[in-house]
């Protein structure tokens, strides 16, 4: 089974690695869709040996249209030759309930052949990290 991860990019040098630690080990491809990035990110995604960086421009202004062109583009790119493709922002991780990595929790999953889909194990929860008051910015060296 072949599993890929694609991920828009931009100035994400600090949960990057973080990200990358994480989908690397699981996933065969992790693409990163760099919009114009102007820290340290596409240096710290070269040092990961199956990630892939390409890069996009939206005039140095947020569009979701350039966003979704780049999602669309990157996803065509991945048809027929991975059998799931994980859409993720930097500082979302997909983390299988079971305990299993990503790839086992698939292989394991029985798709619903009568939907066609998946849905019924696979889904996304996610929410904004805040932190407490008192505590200074998030520390990515801290656990």
């Amino acid at each position: 089974m072949k599993v890929a991860v694609i991920c828009a990019i931009y100035n994400e040098e600090i949960l990057l690695p973080q990200f990358l630690d994480y989908y690397s080990p699981q996933v065969d491809t992790v693409f990163l869709i760099d919009n114009e990035s102007t820290d340290r990110s596409r240096f710290i995604a070269c040092s990961y040996p199956n990630v892939v960086v390409s890069s996009y421009s939206s005039d140095g202004k947020f569009s979701d249209a350039a966003l979704s062109e780049a999602y669309d583009r990157k996803r065509k790119e991945c048809a027929g030759k991975f059998d799931f493709v994980i859409l993720a922002d930097c500082d979302e991780f997909i983390v299988p309930k079971s305990g299993l990595s990503i790839i086992e929790e698939l292989e394991r999953a029985q798709p619903n052949q009568s939907m066609g889909l998946m849905h019924e194990f696979f889904w996304t929860h996610g929410w904004n990290m805040w932190p407490r008051p008192g505590e200074g910015p998030y520390d990515p060296a801290r656990p």
